[in-house]
């Protein structure tokens, strides 16, 4: 029996994805379009020439320019008029806004822009951020007034992965209107409207839990209600998946089986329903290829053809592609279709692997998430930072309960948008299966070693990986003989093993031998990482956003054995929530509790979290490292700022001296200098660097080698020019974060070392 599409086009794929990635890295268009197409076709008529080769041939030869140009013309800004600088844009808003940190941040399809006093027609996509939340929603048409800038490098190349290549900064937004057209003004009610029935029936966080599972409505799910399911590998249901789609095509072929209809019926309905899913839950890359790949199968079916994984995965890879060439660089994208490729590749095999006598559904439920995992395992490891160990186990126990969830959610919410009370009354039943398999997840994370947190692997070895990924479904996907296949696998999973124990043995085994300081690029504010030669880490404020937490996960941090507040501002503060939430903490030192904000106790008392008041005198004691808290001594300073009031921490390490002030300011430089013995190799500079942060007598006591300046982007003036002259006055290097992005300094306890990230 024939497959339903043919072979060629798996290789059609193959090479089309290999031009789109020549395309993102390679650049101008034209020139190296016309070379691709000319060594193509001088290859396809040398080859038919000698070998008789059929017309696949020449579409073959066409494939890598074909991929080259689309993705060229998507990732490269050949030429723009704007500039940096204020001016006002219209647009319309791309995607759905993510609201975060008190702004909104969306894509916004730019149509018009101001020059001098009249708007001109221009087109662009441009990243725009708010600084304040904003009822917005995708295909608004609005008016923006702010500041237009070129990005940063590593936030440029993520830009281009989405076409964009401008960042614009505005104050607030004014709605002109909606560009959607009716049938897209139908869908985007639809799911707002099934939204709600939802959360209406089902109390938080069950409700936002269903509506996430169903329509992939994940931004009303806050972090404390997602993190079990991402500790356990089981996030993916929280973003309406492929498997959703799976399970619909199977309740409706089951449905038509038991009530005995015929056979075409059921494929027919699946054929209608599949794509309005896809459309409900906006097309995302996961649910694209699902809904494609179920279409040709269930086609296949219906004029009983042959079912052919490899080709059929191609034709869905290549539908996403063609219609946006830079989803191949989406990190959704690549889960998706990594995931899925290496489930049906390597299931198989490894089920062969077990004993003959476990039953077969037994079999698949042991090796189906292990095996996509196989496929998703660097990415885990280099974006997520996690590995989490139960979720083979965790897939398993909840399987049963998103089966049934799923379809009959949809049912659910269908029903009550026509008959609200029957509707409620389903929904409500289905929120209790909702929070049996949220009970269920987060008992699992608490088991021990649920989760490991895993730092950036070596590129030598992330190379081996794919490498060996590769090799193993090529020798699986073409239908290679035995002995081809079994060597292969058997290198992928030595492999496998092989990365797993370096990513989860080797920060545990191996720590640091010399004392390392992490100043962290956080943007405006402060954070330090002190790790021991004896392997504790030290945290020293967490700055404003989620980097320091990114830094910390890049190094595979899982502990942090004290972490030290300076005062409660946002920009030391906040970036310490989400790390409290994340990485166990053993201990959280500050000033006054009186100070703490409710959110910040809060958070402590949930997690189980010890911490302690601390003053002038305390001090703490790791190995060869001390670090003492000098100043202040709260006798002295119910009156003063917050920013005097800042913790002064002064780490001693051999002969090596580092100087951590906080924000202090005049009052707190005073109460300091009246201490003495301030003599450290590295001072933290205060307050950002701030008019009011230095003066002479400071630094004559301290008489630093070197100061490093934690600061970023601000509307404040730091560091300020008379600091900096100062530090010039007294011969003293100064090293910006802003400039040098993180500065990392180790020490033997004689020298210090430095680096920098630029």
């Amino acid at each position: 029996m024939k497959p339903l599409l043919g072979r060629p086009l798996f290789l059609w794929t193959v090479l089309f994805l290999a031009g789109i990635i020549a395309g993102f890295f390679l650049y101008p268009a034209w020139p190296i379009a016309v070379a691709f197409a000319a060594a193509g076709l001088l290859l396809w008529l040398g080859l038919i020439r000698r070998f008789h080769l059929s017309f696949w041939f020449l579409l073959l030869a066409l494939a890598i320019p074909t991929g080259y140009w689309l993705s060229a013309l998507a990732s490269h800004e050949s030429i723009s008029v704007w500039q940096e600088g204020h001016t006002e844009l219209v647009g319309i808003v791309e995607n759905a806004p993510q609201v975060e940190e008190g702004s909104t941040r969306f894509f916004l399809q730019c149509s018009l822009s101001k020059d001098g006093d009249q708007f001109l027609p221009h087109r662009g996509k441009v990243y725009v951020r708010i600084w304040q939340e904003e009822a917005l929603e995708q295909g608004d048409v609005i008016r923006l007034s702010g500041k237009l800038t070129r990005p940063g490098d590593e936030f440029a190349l993520y830009l281009r992965t989405q076409g964009s290549f401008w960042t614009f900064g505005a104050s607030k937004a004014k709605t002109l209107g909606s560009a959607l057209t009716p049938f897209g003004r139908f869908w985007l009610d639809a799911q707002t409207h099934i939204g709600q029935a939802i959360t209406q029936a089902v109390p938080s966080p069950e409700g936002q839990i269903l509506a996430g599972l169903l329509l992939g409505r994940i931004a009303g799910i806050s972090e404390e209600s997602a993190r079990p399911y991402r500790e356990t590998g089981t996030a993916h249901i929280l973003a309406a998946s492929g498997l959703n789609v799976v399970l619909i095509a199977s309740f409706l072929l089951l449905l038509g089986h038991w009530l005995r209809l015929p056979r075409r019926w059921p494929v027919l309905l699946a054929l209608l329903l599949i794509p309005l899913y896809a459309t409900l839950c906006g097309w995302v890359p996961s649910i694209a290829r699902a809904a494609i790949m179920a279409e040709i199968a269930l086609m296949a079916t219906l004029v009983r053809r042959e079912k052919d994984f490899p080709t059929t995965m191609a034709a869905a890879a290549l539908v996403v592609l063609i219609l946006d060439p830079l989803a191949l660089f989406a990190l959704d994208f690549q889960l998706s279709f990594l995931a899925t490729i290496c489930l049906f590749a390597f299931l198989p095999d490894l089920q062969n692997g077990l004993p003959a006598r476990m039953p077969r559904w037994l079999k698949g439920a042991v090796f189906t998430t292990l095996a996509a995992q196989v496929g998703a395992l660097p990415l885990l490891a280099s974006v997520f930072h996690s590995f989490p160990l139960v979720a083979p186990i965790a897939n398993l126990l909840i399987l049963p309960i998103v089966a049934l969830l799923t379809p009959l959610g949809l049912f659910s919410a269908l029903v009550a948008l026509f008959w609200p009370a029957a509707g409620q009354v389903l929904l409500w039943v289905l929120g209790k299966g909702v929070w049996l398999m949220d009970q269920l997840l987060r008992g699992l994370a608490q088991l021990p070693l649920a989760n490991l947190i895993v730092p950036n692997p070596p590129w030598w070895l992330s190379l081996t990986y794919w490498l060996a990924l590769a090799v193993a479904l090529l020798a699986c996907l073409l239908y290679a003989k035995q002995r081809w296949r079994k060597p292969a696998m058997v290198i992928l999973i030595a492999v496998f093993l092989v990365f797993i124990a370096w990513e989860t043995l080797v920060p545990a085994i191996f720590p640091p031998q010399l004392l390392q300081v992490h100043f962290i690029d956080v943007g405006q504010g402060d954070s330090i990482l002190v790790r021991t030669p004896e392997g504790a880490n030290l945290l020293f404020d967490g700055g404003a956003s989620k980097d320091s937490l990114r830094y910390l996960e890049d190094l595979g941090i899982r502990r942090l054995d004290a972490v030290f507040l300076s005062h409660f501002h946002d920009d030391h503060l906040k970036g310490i929530l989400p790390i409290l939430e994340r990485i166990p903490v053993q201990l959280l030192l500050f000033g006054p509790a009186e100070e703490a904000p409710t959110e910040l106790l809060t958070l402590l008392r949930e997690q189980g979290i010890p911490w302690r008041e601390v003053s002038a005198g305390f001090r703490l004691t790791s190995g060869q490292t001390i670090v003492e808290i000098i100043s202040p001594s709260w006798a002295v300073v119910s009156d003063w700022k917050m920013n005097d009031q800042s913790l002064v921490e002064l780490l001693i390490f051999g002969r090596t001296r580092l100087l951590f002030p906080g924000d202090i300011e005049e009052q707190g430089r005073t109460a300091l200098t009246q201490n003495g013995n301030l003599q450290a190799d590295v001072l933290k500079v205060p307050h950002h660097g701030s008019s009011t942060s230095l003066d002479d007598r400071l630094l004559d006591q301290v008489i630093p080698r070197i100061a490093v300046i934690s600061v970023g982007p601000n509307s404040f003036g730091h560091p300020s020019a008379a600091t900096l002259a100062l530090l010039v006055e007294h011969q003293v290097p100064v090293l910006q974060t802003q400039v040098r992005g993180t500065i990392l300094l180790q020490s033997d306890g004689q020298t210090i070392t430095i680096s920098t990230e630029k």
